[in-house]
């Protein structure tokens, strides 16, 4: 397996841009952090910046209107959290695919252990800004299909406060830490069909840039000998845990993302043992086992090359969502589309999952699948997970409901 340059070289050049993109020091004094933070050793600085892992839209529009760092104790005093200097921003997800990042902010911090941050919503989009499709944003977070047509997301209740990020870092003296948010657009956006009725659930893994391994890959088409780049394609890393009590939970995807026009993908993973899977609608899913170790850059590496061959027809699968008992009109369930591989390294009954939506209660589902055998497995909060063993054919009734 080829390593072709060290993380850290790509890690300082990050930084550099990122800092130098700021013009200066991020501002805010350190007078009201109080003794959760060591005092005595001097100031770093917090850096942060943002990807998406994936999502089928044409574009996913969140906007932001700050980020805040936990200082210690109590949650709901406003003096225990410290706001990162940000403008108001209205971004599109899917243009932070493949290693791109958005820069959020950053702040000179007292040196010490922090627990959490908290990223904040806004209802109302960035003013005077075009959105891909040449006219002024609609809302302040919307997802933009294929067809053009677009609809507003609603934020739960539960994240009006702010959407907590969970994940513990340290400031050193005279230092960066730069800390990345991966929000996944594919996980973060439940459908409601044709009603009208979307909800932006945010999805975010937290992480320091300087924990990743990157994986630099091409999917092509490996039909009639074209080997021509393949755009669109779905790119994951999972981890399959074959003792989970949950089937939800035996197949987590840790990263994912969309190939470029060409081919190409990118993934921020934290060392370890992968399945990288690529699919798209007309192609045999294909998968390879990698592991990954810290500080290094797979990439020119066949072996995270993909060539992705015709499997024939794609059918539709069709069905009803319902959550029994649920008053929430904010509830939803998960569907993930998996299949069982085989491979040297792999274990008995081991998956991969192919495609991954989430919707709301009563409400119809719709996805396009390769022809084949599937598992759906299906989760929503407070509810047992239900499995269905399916098979997707052509010129057949590929219903299945989903019951709770």
């Amino acid at each position: 397996m080829k390593v072709s340059k060290s993380l850290f070289l790509v890690l300082a050049m990050f930084i550099s841009l990122i800092l130098s993109a700021c013009g200066g020091s991020g501002g805010g004094g350190s007078d009201d952090i109080n003794a959760s933070s060591d005092s005595s050793g001097g100031t770093g600085t917090l850096s942060v910046g943002m990807t998406d892992s994936a999502g089928e839209y044409k574009a996913v529009y969140i906007t932001i209107e700050g980020l805040q760092v936990h200082l210690g104790g109590n949650d709901n005093n406003k003096k225990n959290w410290k706001t990162i200097p940000m403008k108001k921003d209205t971004i599109n997800l899917c243009e932070l695919r493949n290693g791109v990042i958005e820069k959020l902010g950053f702040i000179d911090l007292l040196s010490g252990k922090y627990t959490q941050m908290r990223l904040l919503l806004h209802d109302t989009a960035e003013e005077d800004e075009l959105n891909i499709l040449s006219v002024l944003h609609p809302a302040a977070n919307y997802v933009i299909l294929n067809d053009d047509s677009w609809q507003e997301m609603k934020i739960p209740s539960g994240f009006q406060s702010g959407v907590k990020l969970v994940k513990g870092f340290t400031i050193n003296k005279n230092q960066t830490t730069e800390i990345i948010l991966d929000f996944d657009a594919s996980r973060s956006v439940v459908e409601a069909g044709n009603s009208g009725q979307w909800i932006l659930k945010p999805t975010i893994k937290v992480g320091e840039l300087k924990e990743y391994s990157i994986i630099e890959g091409t999917v092509t088409d490996g039909s009639n000998g074209s080997k021509a780049g393949i755009g669109g394609a779905f790119v994951s890393a999972q981890k399959y845990d074959g003792s989970a009590l949950d089937d939800k939970d035996k197949v987590i995807v840790q990263a994912a993302t969309i190939t470029d026009e060409n081919g190409n993908y990118v993934l921020f993973v934290k060392p370890g043992t992968y399945n990288i899977v690529a699919y798209v609608d007309g192609k045999t899913p294909d998968f390879i086992k990698i592991t990954t170790k810290p500080g290094e850059v797979l990439e020119d590496d066949d072996s995270v090359d993909f060539e992705l061959v015709d499997e024939g027809n794609t059918e539709t699968v069709t069905g009803m969502v319902t959550i029994s008992g649920a008053d929430d009109n904010e509830q939803f369930a998960t569907l993930s589309f998996r299949q069982n591989i085989t491979c040297t390294d792999c274990v008995d009954g081991e998956m991969i999952e192919v495609k991954s939506v989430n919707i709301l209660n009563m409400h119809l589902y719709s996805e396009d699948l390769t022809v084949g055998d599937y598992t759906l497995v299906a989760s929503t909060y407070g509810y047992k997970t239900q499995t269905y063993p399916i098979n997707v054919a052509a010129e057949s009734d590929n219903t299945q409901d989903i019951s709770f």
